[in-house]
């Protein structure tokens, strides 16, 4: 008897662990080795630092002017119901930042590159760590923008990971969507 009492007690805890391994992480930012440091976030933690404990995590979106009258920034906004909603860039704090590739704000963070080299209608999603606090891009051309905005949104249905990801793909189905992500 005493012995079914222990063999229960180890299944519990060995299905705790498990569980905790698998869900715990993207939903709670904690591993069972401790906390992610900001500087060793990936994609694929998100949608944490900016979501903990499925509560927002000290973070801003800032949306380029251009973005909100193109309603891109509005969708990502209404995804993230709550999430307090800038202009201006606010290194105080987390920030998930949606700009075209050749916007000034782009170029403030990360430079001219992606303007130079990224093709039209690619979408990029760049996780970054600047001094302490996690910044997530969401850039691309054209409807570039709109390709990394949905993948974002449906980031259980992708596998990302590493630092970036290109999406490219046909825009009409979540699932067409192809992501190319660099280490």
């Amino acid at each position: 008897m005493e012995s079914k009492k222990y063999a229960a007690i180890l299944i519990g805890f060995f299905l705790m662990i498990t569980f905790v391994y698998f869900f715990g992480t993207p939903l709670t930012g904690y591993t069972i080795n401790g906390f992610i440091e900001s500087k060793d976030v990936t994609l694929e933690n998100y949608p944490y630092p900016f979501l903990k404990n499925g509560l927002y995590n000290n973070f801003v979106l800032v949306v380029d002017e251009k973005e909100l009258t193109n309603s891109l920034g509005v969708e990502l906004s209404e995804y993230l119901k709550g999430s307090q909603i800038s202009s201006e860039l606010d290194f105080t704090k987390n920030q998930i930042i949606i700009a075209e590739s050749c916007s000034q704000l782009i170029k403030n963070i990360i430079g001219n590159e992606d303007c130079k080299i990224l093709k039209e209608n690619i979408g990029v999603l760049e996780i970054l760590d600047i001094d302490g606090k996690n910044i997530l891009i969401v850039s691309g051309k054209s409807n570039g923008i709109r390709k990394a905005i949905t993948v974002l949104e449906n980031y259980n249905f992708y596998n990302l990971k590493g630092k970036r990801a290109e999406i490219t793909g046909s825009e009409k189905s979540t699932l067409s969507l192809e992501i190319k992500e660099f280490y």
